[in-house]
């Protein structure tokens, strides 16, 4: 290696160009086979240098993101949720003025329908065109700022995620004001508002989200301000995973015996199914845009026969025969 070409690789290292660091020697070599001006040799290099800046940067802001691994539109089935227009999706991945605008995404809909893979898809085209994003539980996110209220923090803590063009909070309906002091996830809201973007996902229709925060008025300040100016998709279809389960034969088995009837007779939950815990007997009620007037296909709850009068001491009760009914 020559003294210059010593010297140009400390300077390269110096000014943190890796990439012309590694192609300059080859790119030289094709500008003197091929008599290149000076200005298109520089601009070639640059180029180079330039591209590869910003693959690292967009593979450094997925992963700070933490987006759902693999949850993109290539992947999303359309088909299955007809209330919701690829074409109005594919603009919101472009931007399409609302995030400057701090403009909010809503998203309702019973579990397993694909919110959360909506949201990502949405999330990681957003992260393609050079905004910022990051995707958290609400509860996660809830739990991070009590901490840093408890601290004094809090301002500084809310002031760290401006940084982010979109804020997206899965799973809001799964946060109770009496597990949290969930006045903090209304102090965010009010700071983002009309400034910062969030896309919230939400099994619960506004009209549940009084167990979320600490008072009636606080709800509805939380709600005005995430409605004033939002598109919200409303995926009131079959549970994806319920659709999987139900081809593959999960839902087959069949229960027969002697059931007491005095005892509600209740679908058993999806093997798998996140939401196996507690969450099937959540009521849905109605979600409708911003006024809630659609209704929400709810899981269906088939209640046992009532014991009849008895009209004599020596009369049973006959056995139920009961089967699960396949999705």
């Amino acid at each position: 290696m020559s003294t210059v070409a010593a010297r140009l690789q400390f300077v390269l290292n110096e000014l943190r160009l890796p990439t012309v660091k590694r192609l300059w020697a080859t790119l030289a070599d094709q500008s003197n086979k091929e008599g290149w001006m000076a200005e298109r040799f520089l601009a070639a290099v640059m180029e180079h240098e330039l591209a590869e800046r910003d693959t690292r940067r967009l593979e450094r802001h997925r992963i700070e993101s933490q987006l759902l691994p693999g949850k993109l539109l290539s992947n999303f089935d359309f088909t299955a949720v007809p209330t919701v227009s690829k074409a109005h999706v594919t603009a919101l991945t472009e931007g399409d003025g609302w995030i400057e605008q701090g403009a909010n995404l809503l998203l309702f809909g019973p579990p397993g329908v694909g919110k959360s893979h909506l949201v990502c898809a949405i999330g990681n085209g957003l992260i393609d065109r050079g905004y910022r994003v990051y995707f958290t539980r609400t509860s996660d996110l809830v739990q991070r700022l009590q901490v840093a209220r408890r601290e004094m923090r809090l301002s500084a803590e809310i002031a760290r995620l401006d940084r982010f063009d979109l804020l997206i909070l899965d799973d809001l309906s799964y946060v109770r004001r009496d597990q949290a002091e969930t006045s903090v996830l209304f102090e965010l809201i009010t700071e983002r508002y009309e400034r910062k973007s969030l896309a919230l996902t939400a099994n619960q229709p506004f009209s549940g989200w009084d167990q979320v925060f600490p008072d009636a008025a606080m709800t509805l300040a939380a709600v005005d301000r995430l409605v004033h100016h939002s598109t919200i998709f409303e995926l009131n279809v079959e549970s994806y995973r319920r659709r999987v389960a139900a081809r593959s034969g999960l839902l087959k088995t069949k229960f027969v015996g002697i059931l007491d009837p005095n005892d509600p007779v209740t679908s058993t939950s999806v093997p798998g199914d996140r939401n196996d815990v507690g969450e099937d007997a959540t009521p849905l009620g109605n979600v409708g845009g911003a006024r809630g007037d659609t209704a929400v296909p709810l899981r269906s709850t088939e209640a046992s026969p009532r014991k009849k009068e008895q009209t004599k001491a020596t009369s049973k009760a006959k056995p139920l025969l009961h089967s699960n009914a396949t999705n």
